[in-house]
């Protein structure tokens, strides 16, 4: 659940409060940082060591602040606290020359996003201090409410406001950024100049949930009136250098050199297309693309493509542009049932025709490096296109069924007749659901051996989004199978330092065991 200004959400007392937060500086020496004020019923912090910040991070068996400010974890007794609520607020240092205009994509998720999800893409240039949300106990219930309130006062107001001092001195921790990136949302912007100096030299890739290995990277480059001029212009498989070497396409990612890209070049449209031309995006559930940077290996953002009943071929995901002397990104979803055809109409260049995708595409012939270190690449998925075993004869029950209600139609003065139609119908509507049933037990099998195999290949550790990244079941149906196999004793759920859900089936370890359990499964 995404929260509004002023929304709130009841919490389960009997569960450990995770709040994740996360922010773009777009400045190095900003300051800004996450503080954790708990106060009284008069809303009045009432002992120096309710203020959270970097020498203070713990309020015994209570609350605890994280490095950085990026992460609180919160324990909501039943029996009463020292404190009534909890306030999180994001301030920059006392007499900072600074403001939120340097500041972008403020991000919360409480318990990974599960419970609630908060998302400022910016705020007033004045704001000085924002009062981010607080944690409140109403009626004997905890809860969580989104305030938003934004302060062109500093720290020095809000320790003010609540009636307590300010430790001297008060250090600012390290810059924060976001370990995902900046999640854009279609028609949003990001300053890739301004805001980070390492983004000269970009990874751009992408992937399907569940993942296809039909997707091709395209890339097309316009002039400034939006045209291709130059057919090189249009990179795919058979074209993956710009001029200049200002982008470079493999099978698996985009290398992208801002300082390199011609000047005649006004922007980059970012595609996937799946190949042949016949395909659609609808049999996925949605296209996840992000930018990194090839320097560092930090993910500088991401936007996320709902194709779910979409009857798209290509989709424009990412549009990287010349604004002002600088680069920007900017989250597209548009979509094209038509693809390339389409595409090269809008941009004013004749489409190549598609080819499939299952050769290996062209390498290109700069020897300049590539990935990073430090980069952790989306993986490469293959789909297990299997079939699945069905029972002989699905629809002989319908065929029956349907001959006993005519039958019944035409001989329906005669008692006989009737018997013998109604006979029919019900022989043949048995016969429908049994044979429905032996199909979905057969598909459920199918599905099983489908995940055990992959926990086999993922050494006994998986999560549910990684299996349905790698076949064309979706997160919800590998979840059902993961919780039945855990059910039957074959694993169990543990919770990692980020609050992601790992599925550990340690005890199918050992080959012959493993082997004889799977039969029962």
């Amino acid at each position: 659940m995404e929260l509004i200004r002023g929304q709130n959400i009841s919490l389960d007392s009997k569960q450990p409060l995770r709040i994740d937060i996360g922010w773009r500086s777009l400045t190095a020496d900003l300051g800004l940082e996450a503080y954790g004020l708990a106060v009284d019923e008069n809303k009045q912090l009432t002992t120096p060591g309710h203020f959270l910040w970097g020498d203070n991070a713990v309020i015994t068996d209570l609350i605890t602040r994280h490095t950085q400010g990026k992460l609180f974890e919160l324990t909501l007794p039943v029996l009463a606290t020292p404190y009534e609520r909890f306030y999180i607020v994001l301030a920059l240092p006392v007499n900072s020359r600074y403001n939120f205009s340097q500041v972008s994509n403020i991000q919360v998720r409480v318990n990974s996003g599960q419970a609630a999800r908060i998302n400022i893409p910016s705020c007033s240039p004045e704001t000085k201090s924002l009062t981010l949300l607080e944690v409140y106990r109403h009626k004997g219930q905890w809860k969580l409410r989104f305030i938003g309130f934004e302060s062109p006062s500093d720290l020095s107001a809000v320790a003010e406001q609540y009636q307590f001092s300010l430790p001297q001195p008060l250090q600012a921790d390290d810059g924060i950024s976001l370990a995902e990136g900046a999640e854009l949302a279609p028609g949003e912007n990001l300053s890739l100049s301004e805001h980070f100096s390492h983004c000269k030299h970009l990874l751009w890739q992408a992937r399907s949930v569940p993942g296809l290995d039909d997707i091709e990277l395209n890339v097309v480059a316009v002039n400034v009136e939006s045209q291709v001029k130059n057919i090189k212009d249009f990179l795919y498989t058979a074209n993956p250098v710009l001029r200049g070497d200002g982008v470079i396409l493999t099978k698996a990612k985009g290398e992208i050199h801002l300082e390199q890209i011609p000047n005649d070049i006004a922007k980059l449209e970012l595609l996937v297309t799946r190949s042949p031309e016949t395909k659609r995006f609808s049999s996925v559930d949605y296209v996840e693309t992000r930018l990194v940077s090839a320097v560092t290996g930090q993910p500088v953002c991401k936007f996320i493509f709902e194709t779910a009943a979409k009857n798209y071929n290509s989709a424009i995901l990412f549009e990287i542009y010349r604004h002002q002397g600088e680069w920007r990104v900017r989250g597209m979803g548009q979509g094209y049932a038509e693809g390339i055809k389409k595409i090269g109409e809008k941009y004013g260049f004749a489409a190549p025709k598609q080819r499939s995708t299952a050769s290996v595409a062209q390498q290109p012939t700069s020897n300049r490096s590539t990935t990073p270190s430090t980069q952790t690449p989306i993986p490469t998925t293959v789909v297990d296109n299997t079939p699945t075993p069905l029972p002989k004869h699905p629809y002989l029950g319908y065929g029956v069924a349907s001959m006993g209600g005519l039958i019944s139609l035409l001989g329906y003065t005669s008692i006989p007749m009737l018997l013998l139609g109604s006979g029919m119908i019900a022989g043949g509507a048995a016969f429908s659901w049994k044979t429905h049933t032996k199909t979905k037990a057969a598909q459920q099998e199918h599905n099983e051996r489908i995940i055990l195999n992959m926990i086999k290949e993922r050494n006994y550790r998986v999560t549910a989004f990684e299996l349905a990244s790698s076949h064309t079941m979706t997160i919800e149906e590998v979840t059902v199978i993961l919780q039945y196999l855990c059910a039957k004793g074959a694993g169990q759920v543990e919770i990692d330092e980020h609050g992601k859900e790992i599925y550990v089936f340690d005890k199918m370890r050992s080959d012959h065991n493993a082997s004889n359990e799977t039969h029962n499964w």
